[in-house]
């Protein structure tokens, strides 16, 4: 799209000239840093997610599909402020939607404008939006916190042009400020109920737990690794993903610790048992608070509340070092017991229509209503109503049926099929940098953590009863766990065989597979082995491209969960 003929509009507010232009390519961004730089302190909102580096880490992961629409306000004394629009295509009953939004958003947890804020200003950025009406279809501006002069103006400003407009609260925010004494802090302790006492005690018992800042970019980048995929496990079996599954959250991460680390940005916090990580995650330190961001915990020790007591101990650590806490957005129960304040983040909506607001009031209406407050408090339909916005995301308008279609027959007739692989010695071959180890019966939680196996679960207590009858695994690791792999004949044949194989999705797959193969048929000595998989996995898609061989299809058929056949 060419904008060139529409990238400045001059105005006369209160008698002083203010000029607004748009900034839609990376060049004419990269020259705006100094400026942004410059503006963000004087800006309602001096924070972290505002700040040219975050915005421009985010930007490089997941701009991609995107195109910019930086709005400077400039007057005679140069840029004034700025607004860090963005345009999104959304597909919608086969139309584009085109729609105006935060750069950052969802991944935002505040959103605003960088510079001296007005409703001058304000209303010239709305009027440059209406002047361009040709731009977009939609706007939507979300995470913009409660009170602050910014939300009122561009209400302000929207109401004024006539456009259909709505706002709505987004997310709760929460956090803790201190306000004792400054010689008070490093005795500072959160008060702590029967039930925290008692999984503390259950750990002090299992030799305490640690909690630790990791200071250097690259233990933190070996530490990342770990959480995405404690991460990816805990939420592996539920409606909702991990995020870390999209290659684009893995790159925006590094991505962060390469640009914010230098700057002195990063805070990464890690509790462990012994050297078992218990509770790990990625924050956000900026001018004296630290900014919670993501939260992975060992499944593990999912009974023992891991994520909560991580979170307790990492603030009490925290807030003794001098720190104030910014829970970021959503209202969980551990962020309630921990904070002293909060506030709300509202939402912007402009429609297309009027006939397209009062639809969006219908749709709200029927919501608040009792039968609708008691379909959204009901877990399973909200899981499901997840599932389904997750996929129609995923895969669009026109292929979501056929994938509804598949899930329901998938509830009625399941087939599973496992493909046996042959794996030649010619074409495996030893990996540096991953070591391969045998499993011991000490080995066993850490080979339940990278399963996803929690303390009390049956799949654990077999783990640990086929390792000490000796059953054996193979380990690989680069630091970090990134691939298992058990040892058992294979069926059929006389050389040995690999079965219930696993390798991290944020591992390197193919060579952590190769490794494990290779190492299995060193120590076997043997020409061959065979390696069972399920078809259609990642694992079955790299072992093609390595040219094993399909040696056995191996189906089973089950009928509203029954095995009917095989």
């Amino acid at each position: 799209m060419n904008l060139a003929p529409m990238n400045q509009t001059e105005y006369s507010h209160n008698t002083t000239p203010i000029a607004v232009r748009m900034v839609s390519t990376i060049d004419e961004w990269n020259r705006l840093e100094s400026d942004w730089d410059r503006l963000l302190p004087q800006s309602e909102q001096d924070q972290i997610f505002l700040s040219y580096s975050w915005l421009r880490c985010w930007w490089d992961a997941f701009g991609g599909d995107k195109r910019l629409c930086l709005l400077v306000v400039t007057d005679d004394a140069g840029v004034k402020c700025i607004a860090p629009f963005m345009i999104v295509d959304h597909g919608r009953l086969g139309r584009v939607i085109r729609t105006i939004s935060f750069i950052g958003t969802p991944e935002t947890d505040y959103t605003g404008f960088i510079g001296t804020l007005s409703l001058a200003v304000v209303s010239a950025v709305v009027d440059f939006l209406v002047a361009h009406r040709e731009l977009w279809d939609r706007i939507d501006l979300a995470q913009i916190p409660e009170g602050l002069p910014l939300f009122q103006h561009l209400v302000t400003a929207f109401t004024h042009q006539g456009l259909p407009t709505r706002t709505r609260h987004a997310d709760q925010c929460l956090g803790y400020r201190f306000e004792g004494e400054p010689s008070a802090r490093t005795s500072f302790t959160i008060r702590k109920g029967h039930e925290v006492k008692r999984l503390l005690n259950f750990f002090k018992g299992e030799g305490g737990l640690t909690v630790e800042r990791i200071a250097s970019p690259e233990a933190i980048k070996r530490r990342l690794d770990e959480l995405m995929h404690l991460h990816i496990t805990r939420w592996q079996s539920t409606p909702t993903p991990s995020q870390f599954c999209d290659e684009r959250y893995r790159r925006f991460f590094h991505g962060l610790i390469d640009r914010l680390h230098p700057e002195g940005r990063i805070c990464f916090m890690l509790s462990r048992k012994g050297e078992t990580p218990v509770g790990m995650s990625f924050n956000y330190e900026y001018k004296g608070t630290i900014f919670h961001y993501t939260l992975a915990y060992n499944p593990f020790y999912t009974k023992k509340s891991a994520g909560n007591l991580h979170v307790i101990l990492q603030s009490e650590q925290l807030v003794q070092a001098g720190f104030h806490l910014d829970f970021s957005r959503g209202a969980g129960p551990y962020k309630k017991i921990l904070s002293n304040w909060q506030r709300a983040n509202m939402q912007i909506i402009v429609y297309e229509s009027g006939l397209s607001r009062r639809i969006a009031d219908l749709w709200e209406k029927a919501k608040a209503s009792s039968v609708g407050r008691a379909l959204t408090n009901n877990r399973r339909i909200m899981e499901w109503k997840m599932r389904l916005q997750h996929r129609l995301a995923e895969r669009g308008i026109v292929r979501f049926p056929f994938w509804m279609m598949r899930a329901l027959l998938r509830r009625i007739l399941r087939v599973e099929t496992t493909v046996t692989f042959t794996c030649r010695r010619d074409l495996f071959s030893l990996q540096s940098g991953i070591a391969v180890r045998p499993s011991d019966i000490a080995s066993a939680e850490n080979i339940a953590t990278f399963m996803g196996f929690h303390l009390e679960s049956t799949s654990y207590h077999q783990l640990k009863t086929d390792i000490e009858g000796g059953v054996q695994f193979w380990i690989a690791a680069t630091g970090a766990i990134t691939g298992v792999a058990r040892r058992s004949p294979a069926v059929g044949s006389g050389h040995s065989g690999l079965s219930q194989c696993k390798i991290s999705q944020v591992a390197d797959t193919a060579k952590a597979l190769q490794a494990i193969v290779a190492h299995e048929l060193t120590t076997s000595g043997e020409a061959e082995c065979s390696i069972s998989v399920p078809d259609g996995s990642q694992l079955s898609s790299v072992l093609d491209e390595l040219r094993a061989e399909r040696a056995r299809v191996d189906r089973s058929i089950s009928f509203f969960g029954y095995t009917i056949g095989q």
